[in-house]
Protein backbone atom coordinates (compact mmCIF):
# COMPACT_ATOMS: atom_id res chain seq x y z
CA UNK A 1 0.00 0.00 0.00
CA UNK A 2 1.26 3.48 -0.88
CA UNK A 3 2.26 5.58 2.13
CA UNK A 4 1.12 8.95 0.80
CA UNK A 5 -1.71 10.39 -1.31
CA UNK A 6 -3.05 13.81 -2.18
CA UNK A 7 -6.46 12.66 -0.98
CA UNK A 8 -7.55 9.63 1.04
CA UNK A 9 -11.20 8.69 0.64
CA UNK A 10 -12.66 6.50 3.37
CA UNK A 11 -15.44 4.33 1.97
CA UNK A 12 -15.74 2.54 -1.35
CA UNK A 13 -19.42 3.05 -2.05
CA UNK A 14 -20.85 5.05 -4.93
CA UNK A 15 -19.90 8.38 -3.37
CA UNK A 16 -16.32 7.38 -2.64
CA UNK A 17 -15.50 5.80 -6.00
CA UNK A 18 -17.29 8.49 -8.03
CA UNK A 19 -15.32 11.20 -6.23
CA UNK A 20 -12.13 9.21 -6.84
CA UNK A 21 -12.87 8.93 -10.55
CA UNK A 22 -13.57 12.63 -10.98
CA UNK A 23 -10.52 13.67 -8.95
CA UNK A 24 -8.25 11.37 -10.96
CA UNK A 25 -9.53 12.95 -14.17
CA UNK A 26 -8.16 16.21 -12.78
CA UNK A 27 -4.76 14.75 -12.03
CA UNK A 28 -5.18 14.27 -8.27
CA UNK A 29 -3.40 11.38 -6.54
CA UNK A 30 -6.21 9.43 -4.80
CA UNK A 31 -6.36 6.45 -2.46
CA UNK A 32 -9.69 4.82 -1.51
CA UNK A 33 -9.96 2.62 1.57
CA UNK A 34 -12.94 0.31 2.05
CA UNK A 35 -13.44 -1.89 5.11
CA UNK A 36 -15.34 -4.53 3.12
CA UNK A 37 -15.54 -5.03 -0.63
CA UNK A 38 -16.25 -2.19 -3.03
CA UNK A 39 -19.99 -1.47 -3.27
CA UNK A 40 -20.91 -4.28 -0.88
CA UNK A 41 -23.14 -2.17 1.36
CA UNK A 42 -26.03 0.17 0.47
CA UNK A 43 -24.56 1.22 -2.88
CA UNK A 44 -24.65 -2.33 -4.18
CA UNK A 45 -28.18 -2.97 -2.96
CA UNK A 46 -29.82 0.21 -4.25
CA UNK A 47 -32.73 -0.03 -6.67
CA UNK A 48 -30.99 2.24 -9.16
CA UNK A 49 -33.98 4.50 -9.72
CA UNK A 50 -33.32 7.72 -11.60
CA UNK A 51 -36.61 9.34 -10.71
CA UNK A 52 -36.06 12.96 -9.68
CA UNK A 53 -39.72 13.91 -9.25
CA UNK A 54 -40.18 11.94 -6.03
CA UNK A 55 -38.42 14.23 -3.54
CA UNK A 56 -39.52 17.47 -5.24
CA UNK A 57 -42.51 19.59 -4.31
CA UNK A 58 -42.00 22.18 -7.03
CA UNK A 59 -39.45 24.59 -8.52
CA UNK A 60 -36.51 25.85 -6.50
CA UNK A 61 -32.74 25.63 -6.16
CA UNK A 62 -32.81 21.99 -5.11
CA UNK A 63 -35.03 21.13 -8.09
CA UNK A 64 -32.67 22.97 -10.43
CA UNK A 65 -29.69 21.02 -9.09
CA UNK A 66 -31.48 17.67 -9.22
CA UNK A 67 -32.89 18.11 -12.72
CA UNK A 68 -29.62 19.47 -14.11
CA UNK A 69 -27.83 16.40 -12.76
CA UNK A 70 -30.56 14.16 -14.16
CA UNK A 71 -30.16 15.73 -17.61
CA UNK A 72 -26.40 15.09 -17.53
CA UNK A 73 -26.73 11.42 -16.59
CA UNK A 74 -27.01 9.87 -20.09
CA UNK A 75 -23.69 11.42 -21.12
CA UNK A 76 -22.12 10.13 -17.89
CA UNK A 77 -23.38 6.63 -18.72
CA UNK A 78 -21.66 6.75 -22.12
CA UNK A 79 -18.45 8.09 -20.59
CA UNK A 80 -18.36 5.49 -17.81
CA UNK A 81 -19.13 2.54 -20.07
CA UNK A 82 -16.26 3.58 -22.34
CA UNK A 83 -13.88 4.28 -19.45
CA UNK A 84 -14.64 1.03 -17.60
CA UNK A 85 -15.82 -1.43 -20.25
CA UNK A 86 -18.80 -2.25 -17.99
CA UNK A 87 -22.39 -2.13 -19.23
CA UNK A 88 -24.52 -0.15 -16.77
CA UNK A 89 -27.99 -1.37 -17.70
CA UNK A 90 -29.28 2.17 -18.15
CA UNK A 91 -32.89 2.25 -19.39
CA UNK A 92 -35.11 5.27 -19.85
CA UNK A 93 -38.38 3.39 -19.47
CA UNK A 94 -40.28 5.87 -17.32
CA UNK A 95 -41.82 5.57 -13.86
CA UNK A 96 -45.33 5.23 -12.50
CA UNK A 97 -46.64 6.76 -9.29
CA UNK A 98 -49.81 4.97 -8.37
CA UNK A 99 -52.59 5.19 -5.81
CA UNK A 100 -55.13 2.62 -4.61
CA UNK A 101 -57.46 4.84 -2.63
CA UNK A 102 -59.79 7.08 -4.71
CA UNK A 103 -59.67 9.59 -1.86
CA UNK A 104 -56.01 10.18 -2.79
CA UNK A 105 -56.75 11.24 -6.37
CA UNK A 106 -57.01 14.95 -5.53
CA UNK A 107 -53.65 14.80 -3.73
CA UNK A 108 -51.99 13.04 -6.66
CA UNK A 109 -53.43 15.57 -9.11
CA UNK A 110 -52.03 18.37 -6.96
CA UNK A 111 -48.59 16.76 -6.99
CA UNK A 112 -48.76 16.52 -10.78
CA UNK A 113 -49.70 20.19 -11.02
CA UNK A 114 -46.75 21.12 -8.80
CA UNK A 115 -44.40 18.96 -10.88
CA UNK A 116 -45.56 20.29 -14.26
CA UNK A 117 -43.59 23.50 -13.66
CA UNK A 118 -40.38 21.43 -13.57
CA UNK A 119 -40.48 20.72 -17.30
CA UNK A 120 -40.56 16.91 -17.38
CA UNK A 121 -43.22 15.15 -19.44
CA UNK A 122 -46.05 13.62 -17.40
CA UNK A 123 -49.29 11.82 -18.21
CA UNK A 124 -52.33 11.26 -16.00
CA UNK A 125 -53.59 7.67 -16.25
CA UNK A 126 -56.68 5.91 -15.01
CA UNK A 127 -56.20 2.59 -13.27
CA UNK A 128 -56.99 0.68 -16.47
CA UNK A 129 -54.60 2.82 -18.50
CA UNK A 130 -51.85 2.24 -15.95
CA UNK A 131 -52.42 -1.53 -16.13
CA UNK A 132 -52.20 -1.40 -19.91
CA UNK A 133 -48.77 0.12 -19.47
CA UNK A 134 -47.78 -2.30 -16.69
CA UNK A 135 -49.99 -5.42 -16.59
CA UNK A 136 -48.49 -6.59 -13.27
CA UNK A 137 -49.96 -3.66 -11.36
CA UNK A 138 -52.50 -4.45 -8.66
CA UNK A 139 -56.16 -4.46 -9.73
CA UNK A 140 -56.68 -1.96 -6.93
CA UNK A 141 -54.68 0.82 -8.61
CA UNK A 142 -57.20 3.53 -9.46
CA UNK A 143 -54.96 6.27 -10.91
CA UNK A 144 -51.34 7.01 -11.73
CA UNK A 145 -48.87 9.56 -13.01
CA UNK A 146 -46.55 8.31 -15.74
CA UNK A 147 -43.24 10.16 -16.22
CA UNK A 148 -41.69 8.61 -19.37
CA UNK A 149 -38.34 10.39 -19.04
CA UNK A 150 -37.46 8.84 -15.69
CA UNK A 151 -35.06 5.93 -15.81
CA UNK A 152 -33.20 3.21 -13.97
CA UNK A 153 -29.70 1.80 -13.85
CA UNK A 154 -28.03 -1.30 -12.42
CA UNK A 155 -26.64 0.11 -9.17
CA UNK A 156 -24.00 -2.60 -8.52
CA UNK A 157 -22.68 -2.17 -12.07
CA UNK A 158 -22.51 1.59 -11.60
CA UNK A 159 -20.32 1.20 -8.52
CA UNK A 160 -18.08 -1.29 -10.32
CA UNK A 161 -17.79 1.01 -13.32
CA UNK A 162 -16.77 4.03 -11.24
CA UNK A 163 -14.26 1.89 -9.35
CA UNK A 164 -12.71 0.41 -12.48
CA UNK A 165 -12.66 3.76 -14.30
CA UNK A 166 -11.04 5.39 -11.28
CA UNK A 167 -8.40 2.64 -11.12
CA UNK A 168 -7.68 3.00 -14.83
CA UNK A 169 -7.28 6.74 -14.24
CA UNK A 170 -4.69 6.17 -11.52
CA UNK A 171 -6.64 5.75 -8.28
CA UNK A 172 -5.47 3.16 -5.76
CA UNK A 173 -8.45 1.34 -4.30
CA UNK A 174 -7.99 -1.07 -1.38
CA UNK A 175 -10.63 -3.44 -0.03
CA UNK A 176 -10.75 -4.98 3.46
CA UNK A 177 -8.86 -2.08 5.04
CA UNK A 178 -10.31 -0.73 8.27
CA UNK A 179 -9.46 2.68 9.63
CA UNK A 180 -8.11 2.42 13.16
CA UNK A 181 -7.44 6.10 13.77
CA UNK A 182 -6.91 9.57 12.40
CA UNK A 183 -3.56 11.35 12.57
CA UNK A 184 -3.70 15.02 13.60
CA UNK A 185 -1.29 17.92 13.72
CA UNK A 186 -2.88 20.74 15.72
CA UNK A 187 -6.25 21.23 13.98
CA UNK A 188 -5.21 19.57 10.73
CA UNK A 189 -5.77 15.94 9.77
CA UNK A 190 -2.54 14.65 8.29
CA UNK A 191 -3.20 10.96 7.74
CA UNK A 192 -5.04 7.80 8.62
CA UNK A 193 -3.97 4.69 10.53
CA UNK A 194 -5.21 1.33 9.32
CA UNK A 195 -5.95 -1.77 11.37
CA UNK A 196 -3.01 -3.39 9.58
CA UNK A 197 -0.70 -0.95 11.35
CA UNK A 198 0.03 1.23 8.32
CA UNK A 199 -0.24 5.00 8.07
CA UNK A 200 -1.15 6.92 4.93
CA UNK A 201 -0.23 10.60 4.99
CA UNK A 202 -2.27 12.99 2.90
CA UNK A 203 -3.10 16.54 2.02
CA UNK A 204 -6.89 16.18 2.24
CA UNK A 205 -9.24 13.67 3.89
CA UNK A 206 -12.76 13.14 2.57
Amino acid sequence: MEKTADIVIIGGGIIGVSIAYNLCKRGVDVTVLEQGTIGSQASGAAAGLLAPLGPLSGPGLYADLLLSSFAMFPSLVSELEEASGIHLGYEQIGALRTIHNPKRIAHLRKRMKDWEALGLTMHWLSGDEARQLEPLLSPGVCAAIYAPEEAQICAPQLVKAFSKAATRSGARIYSHVEIAGIQHHHNTITGVHTSQGETIARNHLW
